[in-house]
């Protein structure tokens, strides 16, 4: 099916709306938008799909050294690790979307704040 829309929001809605589970190829700066989009609405409660990131040839491995850093100087909570998987080939990102499970919301804004 091609769908044509008028510009990106409204081709990020349609696709956001009508995905099971959203997984990034290799890709460029729109990719990476995306695919931070995506997981931005997970951690916000927005849905609860499965997102993957195929890490094909390596192509991701200085995008994951920056995420690690975010995680070790404390601007992402470590229970944000499960919001998405990165699978090294195409099998184990199938394999994840077909054994993903619904997991109960992992943001929790306040928790910090007010023990």
């Amino acid at each position: 099916e091609i769908i044509i829309t008028k510009d990106l929001r409204d081709r990020k809605t349609i696709m956001e709306e009508r995905s099971d589970a959203f997984i990034s190829l290799p890709g460029g700066f729109g990719t990476f938008e995306e695919f931070f989009e995506i997981l931005t609405m997970k951690q916000l409660n927005f849905h609860n799909k499965p997102i993957v990131l195929l890490n094909t040839n390596g192509f991701y491995d200085k995008l994951f050294e920056l995420i690690e850093y975010m995680y070790r100087e404390e601007f992402a909570k470590e229970i944000y690790r499960k919001l998405y998987f990165i699978a090294p080939d195409v099998k184990s990102a199938i394999s994840y979307i077909k054994d993903y499970k619904f997991s109960e919301p992992v943001m929790k804004w306040f928790d910090d704040i007010n023990p």
